[in-house]
């Protein structure tokens, strides 16, 4: 299991709880972790020492939401050309991961005027803008928001100052949808940015990996490759 990587305590943990899950679902396999950068081992540190690659089927899975940059450079051109490595797909923002979405969303919302947001890291990568973009746009019907917005963390000046242009705030419910898999300094720092502005209901969801639909869904792949 191959995540970017935190100096955030929660961060950590709650990787190395999604090792245990996969690990207690698929007992015939050893699940480890490994990292792009700042936590160890890196995955660079764990394929240049494994030894087991001719006696031993490895399955690489990337931690990561989106097909971008990450993916292509850090976690691909790091693996050894070999049969038994197998690099997976990596947590797409799919139809299951809309769907627990929008079933969670749906009965907090206390006002008839909802505004969306969705807020995901950055990526140089074009295609992730506009997954990012897609997605808002099937979220945002699903629930019926009347607008919505998307933007990359360190980019929300441009869509905080449309919220605070918004008239009628009291009568809106302000629905934040973070687009990280951990309770790391990110989904914090996000917390944040938006934890100022004056709407009657302002309602954040949780992390991808906080989400128990979703954390079902990346076992299940896990088995299934592995089983496969």
């Amino acid at each position: 299991m191959c995540g970017h990587g935190s100096k955030d305590s929660d961060y950590q943990e709650e990787f190395q709880l999604l090792v245990e899950y996969i690990q207690k679902k698929n007992r015939n396999c050893e699940i480890s972790k490994c990292f792009i950068e700042i936590n160890n081992p890196t995955i660079k540190k764990i394929f240049s020492e494994y030894k087991e690659l001719e006696t031993r089927k490895v399955f690489v899975f990337p931690i990561l939401i989106f097909q971008g940059n990450h993916m292509e450079l850090d976690i691909k051109k790091q693996i050894p050309i070999n049969k038994n490595i197998s690099l997976c797909k990596n947590i797409d923002l799919n139809n299951n991961v809309l769907k627990t979405y929008e079933k969670n969303i749906k009965p907090i919302i206390k006002e008839n005027k909802i505004v969306l947001v969705t807020i995901s890291s950055y990526s140089k990568n074009k295609n992730v803008f506009f997954e990012l973009e897609k997605y808002t746009k099937e979220l945002s019907k699903k629930i019926s928001s009347y607008k919505s917005y998307c933007c990359f963390y360190g980019f929300e000046k441009d869509v905080i100052e449309k919220l605070n242009n918004l008239e009628e705030k009291k009568n809106i419910h302000l629905v934040i949808n973070p687009i990280f898999l951990f309770t790391g300094f990110l989904y914090k720092s996000t917390k944040k940015k938006f934890g100022n502005l004056k709407f009657k209901h302002t309602s954040y969801t949780k992390p991808l990996m906080k989400e128990p639909e979703i954390l079902s869904i990346l076992s299940q792949r896990v088995t299934n490759v592995i089983n496969s």
